[in-house]
């Protein structure tokens, strides 16, 4: 093939736009021994295409997909006990009543005539000179700090297990 028709070719492939027959052929043609020097960068596309067309699963690759399927798809206790409609409507009304018993424990907290919300101070809460003020944003700093001390120690922690995944894996 010369150089022109192999360049249309790439172009069209990249594009998507080539038929099984022209993919055909440049496969055909990075698969020869000497190809034109400024095409030698595709060689390790083509010959990826092909060496994966040639990988097959084994043969006991379907009966191991479909023991696991069978195995994750046992029911558990619940989901068998929830496939009766009697199961179904006892579950209801179990619902129903921790329902019912929770809003009547609320109620029974409050005392008719008992209001519910209390006015807070927050004068109290005020510092009264400036050392004060900046004695408390200090310790809100200092607090602040430690915790996002805490926080970078265990994103470091993590961080080394995933790394020792990594060296694992590979």
């Amino acid at each position: 093939m010369d150089y022109d028709n192999i360049q249309t070719l790439l172009e069209k492939y990249f594009e998507g736009n080539t038929s099984l027959a022209e993919e055909r052929q440049l496969k055909a043609y990075f698969q020869q021994k000497e190809i034109d020097p400024a095409f030698e960068a595709y060689r390790t596309l083509f010959g990826w295409q092909v060496e994966e067309q040639s990988v097959s699963l084994s043969s006991q690759f379907q009966d191991k997909l479909l023991a696991e399927i069978e195995a994750q798809e046992k029911p558990g206790f619940v989901r068998r006990f929830l496939r009766h409609p009697m199961s179904q409507a006892a579950a209801v009304l179990v619902l129903l009543a921790g329902m019912w018993w929770a809003y009547q424990t609320d109620t029974a907290a409050v005392e008719p005539g008992e209001g519910v919300t209390a006015e807070i101070n927050w004068e109290q809460y005020e510092p009264k000179t400036k050392e004060e003020a900046l004695t408390i944003t200090r310790n809100a700093m200092v607090m602040l700090s430690k915790e996002l001390n805490r926080g970078t120690a265990r994103v470091a922690k993590e961080v080394v297990k995933v790394r020792q995944l990594g060296r694992i894996d590979q």
